[in-house]
């Protein structure tokens, strides 16, 4: 037997292993997995504005994060993993900037976050 005919014959092999590997959802030691759908909205604004020797920006930025429950609750053990639990994580952050220029080589930033 030739040496290609040999690689050819155990790369199918290994390709054949992977594919059932992959379509298969049990793991290696034979315990099922689940995954959670997150849902998760994200915002971003900006608004700038110049005023003479001002110059005013401000951003803010929304996020809402949503997880649900994802425990069996025949097993008390799938209860104590992290994300087993329902999550709802909204995060907010504004920041507003003032930048006045006091003459041509010297400026003063203000930030409020």
């Amino acid at each position: 037997m030739k040496m290609k005919d040999l690689f050819l014959r155990y790369w199918i092999r290994a390709v054949v292993c992977l594919i059932i590997l992959f379509a298969n959802p049990l793991d290696l030691n034979g315990q099922a997995t689940a995954t959670a759908t997150v849902v998760g909205n994200e915002y971003t604004g900006r608004l700038d504005y110049s005023l003479g020797a001002h110059r005013l920006s401000g951003r803010l930025f929304f996020r809402r994060f949503e997880r649900p429950f994802t425990a069996d609750l025949n097993d008390y053990a799938s209860m104590y993993t992290s994300t087993a639990a329902r999550g709802l994580q909204p995060y907010n952050h504004y920041t507003v900037n003032d930048v006045y220029t006091l003459s041509p080589t010297l400026i003063n930033s203000f930030t409020f976050s």
